[in-house]
């Protein structure tokens, strides 16, 4: 998983930690079963393809293991702890200019295990690229995550254990073919060293033992979650071959983007690849990882163990997988359902808009566009509902006209003012501003349902330059917002 948005409401950062990976080798590869010894010819060629086409299927166990320390600034911080929470340790860093900002720290943990079913569905891998679409069945998943001693477990809803896995390069969609994913599940299902994406590691000609080989770009994107890959050093060799198990070591350093943040991965990679059914079988990877903070991602250094299994079986060992069709993910499967925290609202929203800030009285998204932070939306709660719940439209133009003018009122103005009845009987006000100096834009909306503490302000905050790129994500949200009942 991802661990961007994992600790979403809270944005933190840390040392760099240290690892030994011979010792988690050993650890990793005490429980395979060992093969046959036999020596291999010199300079013997072993072809090391994948034998992974459409219509196979295959069972996935796999588990990862995160540690490590985020932190946050203490000043934004040190009035949010709840009642009884242990306070954080201290340290100091040095900012960008120069200054030394005194920081809360707080230990992380998280802990996924997943074991599927998959039949693949489409294989572009034949031709070098990871290209591949899946559906993946659900035994189970369980994730759990503890910030400073504070703990919270994930799992997929039974109706949601059966899902489409569409990937290209490093990007990966899981969608379900009825219902849409909330955050949270997302997150759960976003690991390091995705079973898609091992069998793009083998070399695409002969190999004996000793030799190297490098990984392509989208491979090692998708294999450590990077959205952008900037710089790499990986080598991969194959170090032996017992019986039919030919064992290839990786190790390397990839500098990258995550949420249009840079981060450093090192990284050590042990996989086993059978000669008798063409596959990756076991893999088992360590990675140490730092990373800046960033408008959804915490300043964080952590220690990611991954191992898994993957064992090729007949079709008919699942025969409700072996009966799914594939179908190609709409626009609307592919909106994220949110839920607020007291569950008083609920809405949908592109998966471009991402939570930086989640409490009960404000909600705050930013639209990551092509790793770049291009727009907020913040979500306010009333302050006096009883006041505002007979607040007109031109009240409503009045309060904004007033909050954009109050720093520059020469060059900026009023653009619209509108009110329409969403497709969920919402009243909504809209009022739209900008900046002509700059080129910024506001739209602010009040949304409000029967009763008096049925009401939302929405204000949007964009670039005019990035309005195609936001496109209609904002009125979606608006369009698609509900009051419980």
């Amino acid at each position: 998983m991802k661990l961007t948005r994992i600790y979403c409401v809270i944005t933190l950062s840390a040392a760099l930690l240290f690892w030994g990976v011979s010792a988690f080798a050993q650890q990793l590869t005490a429980g395979q079963q060992a093969a046959p010894a036999q020596t291999a010819s010199a300079g013997q060629k072993y072809v090391l393809k994948s034998g992974r086409r459409a219509g196979s299927m295959d069972k996935v166990n796999y588990q990862q293991d995160i540690q490590g320390k985020l932190m946050i600034p203490s000043s934004e911080n040190s009035d949010k702890l709840p009642p009884g929470a242990e306070k954080p340790q201290k340290t100091t860093i040095k900012a960008a200019n120069g200054t030394t900002v005194e920081m809360d720290v707080y230990p992380v943990k998280a802990v996924t295990k997943l074991q599927y079913n998959e039949r693949t569905i489409r294989n572009g891998e034949e031709d070098n690229s990871f290209s591949i679409q899946t559906i993946r069945n659900y035994k189970s998943l369980d994730v759990e995550r503890t910030v400073n001693g504070e703990s919270n477990k994930l799992s997929l809803p039974a109706e949601k254990m059966t899902l489409n896995v569409d990937a290209e390069g490093a990007n990966v969609i899981f969608f379900h073919k009825k219902y849409c994913m909330n955050q949270d599940e997302l997150d759960a299902l976003e690991v390091m060293a995705p079973s898609l994406a091992l069998e793009t590691l083998l070399p695409t000609e002969p190999v004996a033992i000793g030799d190297t080989w490098s990984i392509s770009e989208d491979s090692l994107g998708a294999l450590l979650q990077l959205d952008l890959l900037t710089q790499a050093q990986v080598e991969q060799v194959l170090t032996d071959v017992k019986g039919s198990t030919a064992i290839i070591d990786v190790q390397g350093l990839a500098t990258g983007e995550i949420d249009g943040v840079k981060t450093v991965i090192n990284f050590k990679l042990k996989y086993y690849y059978s000669l008798k059914v063409n596959r990756i079988i076991w893999a088992g990877m360590v990675t140490n990882e730092e990373r800046r903070s960033g408008p959804i991602t915490p300043d964080l250094a952590i220690e990611t163990r991954v191992q898994m299994t993957v064992t090729p079986v007949n079709p008919a060992e699942d025969a409700q997988l072996a009966a799914e069709q594939w179908t190609d993910p709409t626009d609307e499967l592919l909106l994220i359902s949110y839920t607020s925290l007291d569950g008083t609202w609920s809405m949908f929203h592109d998966r471009k808009w991402c939570i930086s800030k989640n409490e009960p009285n404000q909600v705050v998204f930013r639209f990551m566009h092509q790793g770049e932070y291009i727009a907020q939306c913040v979500i306010n709660k009333p302050n006096n509902p009883e006041i505002t719940k007979d607040m007109t439209l031109a009240e409503f133009r009045k309060e904004v006209e007033e909050a954009v003018m109050e720093e520059n009122e020469k060059t900026r103005s009023i653009l619209a003012a509108n009110e329409e009845m969403s497709p969920s009987n919402v009243n909504v006000f809209q009022v739209v501003a900008a900046d002509s100096s700059d080129g910024t834009q506001w739209g602010y909306y009040m949304l409000k349902g029967d009763k008096a503490s049925q009401q939302l302000v929405f204000m949007f905050t964009f670039d005019e330059t990035n309005a195609e790129a936001i496109g209609e994500t904002d009125m979606q949200m608006i369009g698609a917002l509900e009051f419980k009942k």
